[in-house]
């Protein structure tokens, strides 16, 4: 935080920083848990509009429809409702013919428009700025479709063996035993059913969750 305070001071001066609805940083945003793209070692975060949302208050409810993110890092955006952001391309400390944010210039009359528009979202889908948001035309898409269900740490799922993902019988059981269904194995003294895309369920599952399985069953 007072890494991001005072870098923030300097580029816009107290005056203006004092003036601010608030001020996120890293613990505002969302691990991952994945590994950036362009550097191996950095980790990934997103910047979920949510958190802004739910804690800002004043001048409020804000919401998909009166707010706009601005970054040059469109995957920051990966997560929150379509056309809520623009993404300018990054500042080149180099590059002299820098007038991005010149207030005569093309962003400061684009945020006219936004600030003057009825609906953010509306404004920002037929007014293109800058570089595109990710998408499934993005050529990165499946890296980045992975992360969409892994948004944090994972909720648990506890589901249940027999019952749910197989059904066990007693070979000497004739009653229970299916008429119409051979036994797919048999372990021990019991017959195994196994329900159709029990794996493919699985895998789906844990992907998206830390699984369990909870048995009233014997161990």
């Amino acid at each position: 935080r007072h890494n991001v305070l005072g870098a923030l001071t300097y580029a816009i001066g107290e005056e203006s920083k004092n003036k601010l609805l608030f001020v996120g940083n890293q613990d505002h945003c969302r691990n991952t848990g994945f590994k950036s793209l362009e550097n191996k070692e950095k980790p990934l975060f997103f910047k979920p509009l949510t958190y802004v949302w739910k804690s800002v208050t004043k001048g409020g409810p804000y919401s998909a429809s009166n707010t706009l993110l601005i970054d040059d890092k469109p995957y920051k955006a990966f997560l929150n409702p379509p056309n809520t952001a623009i993404f300018p391309k990054s500042y080149d400390p180099e590059d002299k013919e820098d007038r991005l944010l010149d207030p005569n210039g093309e962003l400061c009359n684009y945020l006219k428009g936004v600030a003057e528009a009825e609906d953010v979202q509306s404004y920002v889908k037929t007014n293109n700025f800058g570089l595109t948001a990710i998408t499934n035309a993005h050529t990165d898409w499946t890296f980045y479709s992975r992360i969409r269900y892994n948004p944090g740490p994972k909720k648990l799922l506890i589901m249940n063996l027999n019952g749910f993902l197989i059904r066990r019988v007693y070979y000497l059981d004739t009653r229970a035993i299916p008429e119409f269904r051979k036994a797919d194995d048999k372990y021990g003294a019991f017959f195994l059913y196994k329900r159709e895309f029990s794996e493919e369920f699985m895998k789906f599952c844990l992907e998206r969750f830390e699984v369990g399985i909870w048995s009233s069953a014997q161990k």
